[in-house]
């Protein structure tokens, strides 16, 4: 079983911002919904960004959230909005949709086109959602998850996309301040099905219940500090802080494996 003095020292030093796309500009559209007020931005490289900033209403941690748990989606394979470190330019400083943007890094998720959002986990037989949503499951319960919500693509089918995990780990946004809260939570079960009553695991391909619950099993210490360390150093989160968060995700990992593997009602 790992121990948390595994950690020490394995974040301490080494963050840097990498994979950076600078922000071309940013639409001309509202933010979008929730606290955050997310703005669309166009990327150099093409791509459509909701951008969420540092100094967003919901505090600075939000975007901290959001790249770590995007990032431990992707590393598990669960349907997550690809994240994205973005630079906004001196350029595209000032008063933006009705947000005050300064100039720095932010968080950006890839814009998922023609979607819609919802709170509950719908359309589990459309497109190859009983295979998506098993790896909602499991991540809800790897990150602690809270405020689920879903995007829902109207082009393709339904397919279920993960997004807003600002309000992930125990605490929440605030899990700093409360380390010891997250070392309590550890080894307890923070089951999606427990958590949202309408979240029904039954009709989940047994395949990718096992698919996944085989990557939490191969999820190691390095791929978590390859994760925590592209926080970049200016962002408000102690070296520290992200190696408890580090321990937190390694030791709960094959727990969330075996939890996930005992889940009744697959295809």
């Amino acid at each position: 079983m790992v121990d948390e003095s595994s950690w020490s020292g394995r974040v301490e030093g080494r963050r840097a911002a990498r994979d950076v796309v600078k922000l071309a500009a940013f639409m001309d559209q509202r933010p979008g919904a929730g606290g955050s007020a997310p703005l669309l931005a166009l990327g150099v490289d093409n791509e459509r960004y909701w951008v969420k900033l540092i100094s967003n209403r919901q505090g600075p941690m939000v975007p901290v959230n959001e790249q770590i748990v995007g990032r431990c989606g992707d590393l598990i394979g669960a349907p997550t909005c690809r994240v994205q470190l973005v630079e906004i330019p001196e350029s595209l400083s000032g008063l933006t949709s009705g947000v005050m943007v300064g100039a720095g890094l932010a968080h950006g998720s890839l814009d998922v086109p023609d979607t819609i959002n919802q709170r509950r986990l719908d359309h589990r037989y459309d497109d190859d959602n009983t295979r998506r949503h098993a790896g909602l499951f499991a991540l809800h319960d790897w990150c602690w998850g809270a405020d689920s919500q879903w995007l829902f693509s109207q082009s393709a089918e339904y397919q279920t996309y993960s997004h807003d995990h600002g309000y992930f780990f125990p605490g929440g946004p605030d899990w700093p301040a409360d380390l010891g809260a997250v070392r309590a939570a550890v080894d307890h079960p923070h089951r999606l099905q427990d958590e949202l009553p309408t979240a029904d695991p039954s009709g989940l391909h047994r395949d990718a219940v096992s698919d996944v619950a085989a990557a939490l099993d191969s999820v190691t210490a390095d791929d978590l500090v390859e994760i925590l360390t592209m926080i970049p150093p200016e962002w408000p989160v102690r070296d520290t802080d992200l190696e408890a968060i580090g321990f937190f995700l390694e030791r709960r990992a094959p727990q969330v494996a075996e939890r996930m593997r005992s889940l009744a009602g697959g295809r």
